[in-house]
């Protein structure tokens, strides 16, 4: 888009159209993703909507001249980086409890401080605030509508980025400090933690408890022996590679792709 704009800008008689156009489409996103973000229940569908309003600031920054395109490169990588992190926290978050709800996500400092930290730190980031770079990133954009005496943009680019530091908000304190609750997603997904449901060994085998469970779904299979190979510090990416193949061998019915 960068490259293009100043074809065009010469094309439509350099009278700011693009930059206009760029601007307004930042202002749109900026608010669509913010107001998107108060209603999110799952983690993942959240940070897509916050890569919809972060967007918006990089098209917002694009259409401010130099100082403006600048600042959004600066917001891409500062932005980049901090929802790497967030993906990779909420991911593992998500593999602990079975589930990316907030619901089930809640409390997360207490029952994984690492990645409940790094799930903390990065959507502050994300959210523009202080002290991250991310902050220094949207402060140089507004700087620059300033700088272009375009007030009405400065005034909705604020509003628009005030939103989403209370969607942020609204999520991230339960996220961390919630309480933390054990349903049956979570059990379904983590045998180990389903007191009534059957009982599994370390090799991810069931084992009869005796009192007549019933034995373990594929699925449970699979999900036991990530948990067994999570805590022998097997990687997860290659446990669950495993489990996989070693449920569909042993399984007595075919498996399908929704029981892994």
């Amino acid at each position: 888009i960068l490259r293009i704009v100043p074809v065009a800008e010469i094309a439509t008689g350099n009278h700011g159209f693009c930059m206009e156009l760029l601007r307004l489409i930042g202002l749109v996103s900026i608010f669509a993703g913010g107001i998107f973000l108060l209603f999110q229940r799952d983690a993942k569908r959240f940070l897509a909507y916050c890569s919809v309003e972060n967007l918006g600031l990089v098209a917002l920054g694009s259409g401010l001249g130099q100082a403006g395109v600048f600042a959004a490169l600066y917001h891409t990588v500062n932005h980049s980086l901090a929802k790497t992190v967030s993906f990779f926290a909420i991911g593992r978050l998500g593999q602990h409890r079975g589930g990316h709800g907030f619901e089930q996500l809640s409390g997360a400092l207490r029952y994984s401080p690492w990645w409940g930290s790094a799930a903390l730190a990065s959507l502050l980031a994300l959210g523009g605030a202080v002290p991250f770079a991310t902050f220094m990133s949207e402060l140089l954009i507004f700087k620059a509508a300033c700088d272009k005496h375009l007030y009405l943009v400065l005034i909705l680019g604020l509003a628009g980025a005030g939103i989403v530091f209370i969607g942020m908000a609204a999520k991230l304190i339960p996220l961390a400090w919630g309480e933390t609750r054990l349903d049956s997603g979570n059990a379904a997904a983590n045998p180990a933690m389903a007191g009534g449901q059957g009982k599994a060994q370390v090799n991810g085998a069931p084992e009869d408890d005796g009192e007549g469970s019933a034995p373990l779904t594929p699925a449970e299979h699979v999900a036991a022996r990530r948990i067994a190979a999570s805590e022998a510090g097997v990687p997860a990416t290659i446990a669950g590679a495993v489990a996989d193949v070693l449920s569909v061998l042993k399984a007595d019915r075919p498996v399908s792709l929704r029981d892994i």
